[in-house]
């Protein structure tokens, strides 16, 4: 199993540490599967590129990226954000 990698975290939850706690452990309880499954998400269509892939835990979707000895989850944002052209 690949070590999980967070790359950055950026606390959107600033007006609710309660709501924030939850979201956060149903977030890392999700991103935890990837470790066990590396292709269970789905290619990101927004950058076509294979090692680049995406898990939803609705509202968000938790991008990140395969190497040969890591995952590194690029980033975790609403799906009704747009994604930057490059992350």
């Amino acid at each position: 199993m690949l070590k999980l990698n967070f790359t950055k975290f950026t606390n959107i939850f600033e007006d609710s540490p309660m709501v924030a706690d939850k979201t956060i452990k149903r977030l890392v309880k999700r991103s935890a599967q990837i470790g066990e499954l590396l292709q269970t998400g789905r290619e990101v269509p927004e950058y076509s590129h294979p090692d680049i892939r995406e898990i939803l835990e609705r509202p968000y979707r938790i991008i990140y990226w395969i190497t040969a000895d890591r995952i590194d989850v690029l980033t975790v944002m609403d799906y009704r954000q747009l994604l930057p052209e490059s992350l």
